[in-house]
């Protein structure tokens, strides 16, 4: 993730998990997560890491541009990506990524999405 996400940024990745809110739900876990996303997008609005007091001392974000979040956070613009990693039991792993623009909250737009998402050249 750091060498995908992390080069070349001036903001922070903003990290949180749906299990400290509801739990591990085994086969239905992804669907909570990118359910969290959606809710996240249409506030414009990092969710918090419940619990969260220390982070493990053997993981290393020296240098990468990461936030763990203990409160909610606002992104700063109405729009945003979230994504969501799944890593199944059996190995099955699912990624899904998520643009969207806020529909509720102090960053909604009325007149639609300011940020547009920039192209990836392959």
């Amino acid at each position: 993730m750091r060498g995908v996400l992390g080069s070349g940024r001036s903001q922070p990745i903003l990290k949180t998990s749906a299990k400290t809110n509801i739990g591990h739900l085994e086969a239905a876990a992804g669907v909570a997560g990118l359910i969290k996303c959606i809710c996240m997008l249409n506030f414009s609005t990092g969710s918090p890491n419940c619990h969260l007091v220390t982070l493990n001392p053997h993981l290393d974000v020296a240098g990468f541009p990461v936030l763990f979040e203990t409160e909610a956070t606002d992104y700063g613009l109405n729009s945003g990506l979230t994504g969501v990693s799944s890593f199944g039991f059996g190995g099955t792993n699912a990624r899904a990524d998520v643009w969207g623009h806020a529909t509720y909250g102090a960053r909604y737009c009325i007149s639609g999405v300011v940020m547009k998402p920039q192209a990836i050249a392959w």
